[in-house]
């Protein structure tokens, strides 16, 4: 769990050559640890490099076929261009409706790869209604930085005691 956190902590801070190295790490120790798998296969997608992420999100999935597994894979799928995929797995997260609070957040990411700014910040308002443990991730995950300049989000942001935080880098070469 910690050399999952250190790369997830070096992925906020958008130092992404570093996450990707602690993520590959952590799995050389642990080469099924669901929450590495995970972030590698959605950082690759956040990068673009699709042909990195779907593979190890897939393989995610066949391991547990949780909320927040299906999102990123739903992501990732959107990212690719498999928009028909990514829809299906948005319909099958709605409908299930077992845990709401990871559910509407978990949307709210399918809808950031399908580029539909507006329905993922629909979804992230609810979850903060739902006090949504994850919406502490608004402020410095960079997955949420097509976000950030709209006012919507700076409002979000306030509401859960974030305003003000504007961790967009530069550009994601780094």
């Amino acid at each position: 769990m910690i050399g999952n956190d250190r790369a997830l902590a070096l992925w906020t801070a958008h130092r992404y050559a570093e996450a990707i190295h602690g993520y590959r790490q952590t799995l050389e120790l642990e080469p099924d640890f669901v929450e590495s798998r995970r972030g590698l296969g959605l950082l690759h997608a956040f990068l673009g490099d699709l042909d990195a992420a779907l593979p190890v999100l897939e393989g995610v999935v066949t391991l547990t076929r949780d909320v927040e597994s299906l999102a990123c894979l739903g992501y990732g799928l959107a990212l690719g261009g498999r928009r028909r995929e990514a829809v299906a797995l948005l319909a099958e997260l709605e409908r299930s409706g077992s845990r709401p609070y990871l559910q509407t957040y978990a949307c709210s990411l399918i809808h950031l790869g399908l580029g539909d700014h507006e329905r993922a910040l629909d979804c992230l308002e609810r979850a903060c209604d739902e006090r949504s443990w994850q919406v502490v991730w608004l402020g410095s995950w960079p997955l949420f930085d097509p976000l950030r300049s709209t006012p919507r989000f700076r409002s979000l942001m306030a509401r859960v005691g974030l305003g003000g935080t504007d961790r967009r880098a530069p550009d994601r070469a780094r």
